[in-house]
């Protein structure tokens, strides 16, 4: 049960890893795309994106806190 555990953490570690590299990406994106052509869409398309992201994120790491209980 342990290497159940051990390999959950793992999966989870990387995944929640990857979604804060995709959360920076989109962040910088949405900027780089809103400077270029003065269009708020571009930004709220970015800033919805990132609270997804960071939903995510926040959910994944509840499961892993629960599950080291």
């Amino acid at each position: 049960m342990s290497n159940k555990n051990s390999l959950n953490n793992s999966i989870i570690n990387i995944v929640v890893s990857v979604l804060c590299v995709v959360f920076i990406c989109i962040i910088i994106s949405s900027v780089i795309i809103w400077e270029k052509t003065s269009d708020l869409i571009y930004i709220l398309s970015g800033v919805i994106g990132a609270l997804g992201i960071l939903f995510n994120i926040y959910l994944l790491s509840k499961e892993k806190f629960r599950k080291n209980e």
